[in-house]
């Protein structure tokens, strides 16, 4: 059935003194003739991360430390790797060296295989084990073999799971979750598992965000493009300084970055590919759940969002509100969404799916049109996918066009020019409405009603007096031991944070 057309096994020792000047240690390997599918199982003796790079220079998945016998064919791979052909030449083993570890030597067993032309081919027999798979939460049922588990796809039909609806939704506001995980990095969830929760849940699209990897994207790709929820592809670059989620990706780009400079071409690059980048979790307080999670280069700019809402608001979002209103101070306009880091769970856990949700407005439904949504700051947070509901007008006295968060509005500097804020915001009951300008909070109102509507003026003066570069208004509904303070606390009750409304001072 399967023909075992090469085995060999590679070891070495990786010294502790070389994490001063690196990261990741490559391991190259020949393919040196035409197979199905390629076998690795990394026995390491310390903590170590293991990847993959192809002989064209394509990473091809990411195991971490969590998986380290994996699987590659044509078609099909172990969760985290992506399929494809397996072409000859070089390969890579990337390791990733644990910033704790010592020195530490490892094996790597390497086996190439074909399928025998007159039996069954091997995805017919690959996708026999997925149905079967399917029968039990493999990742708790039989996650010490890890051996089954890796020789199992998890290419689960979305059919199977997900009556899938089409959806046509054009012009409005969409919510969803920037922040997910699946099996193909460490969630608890396949894909179409996690679409069947986010669809019960409300939610209009979900971004798929695993740990440097793409291939949940890969998987996603049953969906229909039109499906509901929609799918964004996305990864979450992970690495020791800090963590970048990219949306509308298509390959998978190079984690291996340490420096400024490195995250700063990252960024370049995937603008180049008319990707999105969002800096995920930057509060330095994040370090105690997640000692990588902190953005160590806060003077990196270029950047299009910034998730300063991760997962529960208490868990240390303060600082990464901080640090977004203090770039608008700067002039820079960057994006704020949130993002529930979903690994999966059960009802009454700390994180749950869309919690909190970003609401972006968009020309459709659909990948495109969301991130450019995000790219012009058409966004706000709450933090449910139905609780609060809020829709928020700004005018120019005297003139009828309406204006959103993200969008610009051109004032004088007179006393006598007045920018009108129409807001209303549902289950809210008991909370505080602020309207918040770069140096000062500028109004508190109560918000009395569970349907509340408030009309509010700000002159123009108020705005363009101000000494920061950037001007803006942006809102927030929240509950406040000081509601006077810039900058909510993270022991606050947060309910809904918007993007600004830019202010031009001429």
């Amino acid at each position: 059935m399967l023909q075992k057309i090469f085995e060999y096994t590679l070891s070495g020792l990786i010294e502790s003194g070389v994490k001063a000047y690196t990261d990741f240690v490559e391991v190259s390997f020949n393919v040196e003739s035409d197979v199905d599918m390629i076998f690795l199982r990394l026995k390491p003796s310390c903590r170590i991360g293991f990847g993959v790079v192809d002989s064209a220079g394509v990473i091809r998945g990411w195991g971490a430390d969590r998986r380290y016998s994996v699987y590659i064919a044509k078609t099909s791979a172990t969760p985290g790797f992506v399929p494809g052909p397996i072409v000859k030449g070089v390969w890579k083993v990337l390791l990733r060296i644990d910033k704790s570890a010592g020195d530490c030597s490892y094996s790597l067993e390497i086996k190439g295989f074909k399928m025998l032309s007159d039996v069954t081919s091997f995805s017919d027999i690959l996708e026999f084990l997925s149905h079967v798979a399917r029968s039990w939460n493999l990742l708790e049922t039989i996650s010490k073999n890890i051996d089954v588990v890796s020789l199992i796809v998890y290419k689960y039909p979305c059919r199977d799971f997900l009556n899938t609806q089409k959806v046509s939704k054009v012009n409005g506001w969409f919510r969803g979750d920037l922040h997910t995980h699946t099996i193909h990095s460490d969630g608890r969830n396949t894909v179409c598992e996690l679409l069947a929760l986010a669809r019960s849940r409300g939610l209009d699209f979900i971004a798929l965000t695993d740990h440097n990897t793409v291939s949940q994207n890969h998987e996603a790709g049953l969906v229909e493009e039109d499906g509901n929820p929609i799918v964004i592809p996305g990864t979450e670059v992970t690495t020791f300084y800090g963590h970048i989620n990219i949306f509308n990706i298509g390959k998978c780009p190079d984690f291996r970055i340490r420096s400024k400079e490195d995250f700063e071409k990252l960024i370049d690059e995937a603008h180049r590919n008319n990707a999105l980048v969002s800096v995920n979790h930057p509060s330095r307080y994040m370090e105690v759940l997640c000692p990588d999670c902190p953005f160590i280069h806060k003077d990196v700019r270029g950047f299009d969002a910034i998730e300063i809402w991760n997962g529960p608001w208490y868990i240390q979002n303060s600082e990464a509100l901080r640090w977004w209103h203090n770039i608008l101070v700067e002039g820079h306009r960057v994006t704020a969404v949130g993002g529930s880091d979903f690994h999966g769970g059960v009802e009454g856990d700390v994180t749950q799916l869309g919690e909190p949700t970003t609401w972006v407005y968009a020309k459709k439904l659909d990948p495109q049109s969301i991130v450019d949504g995000i790219k012009r700051g058409w966004v706000y947070i709450t933090y449910k996918p139905n609780r609060p509901v809020i829709s928020i007008d700004f005018r120019k006295s005297g003139e009828e066009q309406v204006y959103m968060f993200g969008d610009a509005i051109s004032v004088g500097d007179k006393r006598s020019e007045v920018i009108e804020i129409v807001a209303r915001i549902e289950n809210a009951k008991k909370s505080m409405l602020r309207i918040i300008s770069s140096e000062s909070v500028l109004r508190t109102i109560p918000v009395e009603e569970n349907i509340f509507i408030h009309r509010e003026a700000v002159t123009a003066f108020d705005i363009c007096s101000e000494k920061s570069r950037g001007k803006f208004i942006r809102i927030e509904v929240g509950g406040y031991a000081n509601p006077h303070k810039l900058v909510p606390e993270n022991n606050d009750d947060m309910f809904a944070i918007t993007n600004p409304v830019y202010v031009k001072c001429s």
